[in-house]
Order: structure tokens, then C-alpha cells, then sequence
């Protein structure tokens, strides 16, 4: 059942755990659009962390790191492998 079905039934408590899994999946996807952006190995880093669970502090920031190195690789094969 969708959100909008129970919101028409006038079911609003039932519309709160798949608006809330929404959100979640929506700031999930912008964080790796913004990861992607501002790495120079783009969406390969993206794809790296989806693997993994995704930095939301400083600390889990050096978790972002293994994967960026990995995606920087996989960037520079691609490239080695075009010529």
C-alpha cells in the first residue's frame, strides 16, 4: 500500500514509516550525489560506498577514504586500459 492510498482513507499514522524509509533513501542518494561531485573518480566512489554504509560524521569519515582510494584505482584502470 502507498502513502498517498492511506493518506486518502484518511489513515495519516499509516503514512509515516514509508515517508520516513522516503527521506531516508532521499538523503542517502544526495549524499552520494554530493560525494560524487567531489571526487575525482565520480560516480565509482558513489558505488564504492553504497557497498559500504555510508559516512554521516567526521569519524566515518575515514571510512569514505578505502573506498574513494579504490574507486581512484578502478578510474586510473579504466583510463590505463582506454589507451
Amino acid at each position: 500500500m502507498h502513502a498517498f492510498d492511506s493518506i486518502k482513507r484518511g489513515k495519516h499514522a499509516e503514512t509515516q514509516k514509508p515517508v520516513e524509509t522516503f527521506l531516508e533513501l532521499t538523503r542517502k542518494r544526495q549524499k552520494l550525489n554530493k560525494l560524487a561531485d567531489k571526487s575525482d573518480a565520480g560516480w565509482l566512489v558513489a558505488q564504492e560506498c553504497e557497498q559500504e554504509e555510508l559516512a554521516d560524521n567526521s569519524a566515518d569519515k575515514k571510512r569514505i577514504k578505502r573506498p574513494q582510494e579504490k574507486a581512484s584505482r578502478k578510474k586510473k584502470q579504466m583510463a590505463s586500459s582506454n589507451r
